[in-house]
């Protein structure tokens, strides 16, 4: 009886020292994470313009980090070579955070971190000149995340990456000419928008707006200006809801959303000019302008501000208002001559 109570307390001991254990690790992980956060806002908030202090930042931290968190200031470091433009660094951070295979969507944050990586991986080797890179890349995401959602009930997150892999695939189809393949990954990007919405909306706007664009500006080069105009209204709606204040990205950049909105508002702009409503195109010219603007931190000197301002002195000269529209052509000029 003695020896049964004894076993009784031992197990009990046993059990208390494992809660302990697994109270300690959790506390540990929270705050893990939240040293992670707080670096990659720093690196955001107080390395602009630093890229070697950002850089020095972000590596201290990853000697101390594994798993998750290691993963997340590792496409951090991808975020701030991207902002130099240095495309070749960008893929060589990302790219091993993209090809985490064994582990792709194995807790609810690893989905869409994977498919982060893999979405700037495939922007950075377009802007090289890569298609066939980005295109085998992009096509890796779309059945990793198909994948993802056959068997058990779909995550959000789960969702969500499929959303923006099959949005960035049907992307760089666009991009490499496949008008074909295209009209096919827009047409399951706009069926999983249109069931999301219907069972109550759960998908990321972000999200949305990116894929509704897609398939906006593949009817905008179709010649479908009925059916672009209409697509990139709900989009400008999602990206309108993504600048609200108190909007996250998730895990994505800040500027990630800035891109988004401008992008959006420019497709949307050049569709009402192709409709010759000159109005409503300058209005979503001014909304891509500052949007563009921000996305640069200000700065007007840049070759996604020279599109805008080029789009803007079209409509000016199309709407007779000859002096401003010569003006900005002279910016655009000016912009051209600085990208030579």
């Amino acid at each position: 009886m003695q020896r049964s109570a004894c076993t009784v307390r031992s197990a009990a001991s046993r059990h208390s020292l494992v809660l302990c254990s697994q109270k300690d690790r959790l506390l540990s992980a929270q705050a893990s994470a939240q040293m992670v956060d707080d670096m990659i806002q720093f690196v955001r908030t107080a390395c602009q313009g630093s890229t070697r202090q950002a850089l020095d930042v972000l590596q201290t931290g990853m000697a101390h980090q594994e798993g998750f968190g290691h993963d997340r200031l590792q496409l951090a470091m991808a975020e701030v070579h991207a902002a130099d433009s240095n495309w070749a660094a960008v893929v060589e951070h990302a790219w091993p955070v993209a090809q985490q295979q064994s582990s792709f969507g194995s807790s609810p944050l690893t989905a869409q971190i994977q498919m982060h990586a893999s979405l700037t991986c495939v922007r950075a080797l377009l802007t090289q000149g890569k298609d066939e890179q980005a295109t085998q890349l992009a096509q890796q995401a779309v059945k990793q995340s198909d994948s993802l959602l056959s068997g058990e009930a779909p995550t959000p997150n789960k969702q969500q990456a499929h959303l923006e892999a099959v949005t960035c695939l049907a992307g760089v189809l666009h991009a490499t000419g496949d008008s074909e393949g295209t009209a096919a990954q827009c047409q399951t990007a706009l069926t999983l928008v249109r069931d999301d919405d219907a069972s109550g909306g759960v998908l990321p706007k972000l999200a949305v707006a990116a894929a509704l664009k897609q398939a906006a500006a593949l009817r905008l080069a179709q010649g479908q200006l009925s059916e672009a105009a209409g697509l990139f209204g709900q989009a400008c709606a999602a990206a309108d809801e993504c600048q609200e204040p108190g909007s996250s990205t998730g895990l994505r950049p800040p500027v990630w959303q800035q891109q988004v909105g401008a992008d959006v508002m420019l497709g949307a702009a050049q569709t009402a000019a192709a409709q010759h409503a000159w109005d409503k195109a300058e209005e979503l010219l001014s909304k891509a302008l500052n949007l563009a603007e921000q996305l640069h931190g200000g700065d007007s000197q840049t070759s996604q501000v020279g599109v805008v301002l080029g789009l803007l002195g079209h409509v000016y000269a199309r709407s007779k208002r000859i002096t401003l529209a010569e003006g900005l052509h002279r910016s655009g000029h000016r912009h051209e001559r600085q990208w030579c």
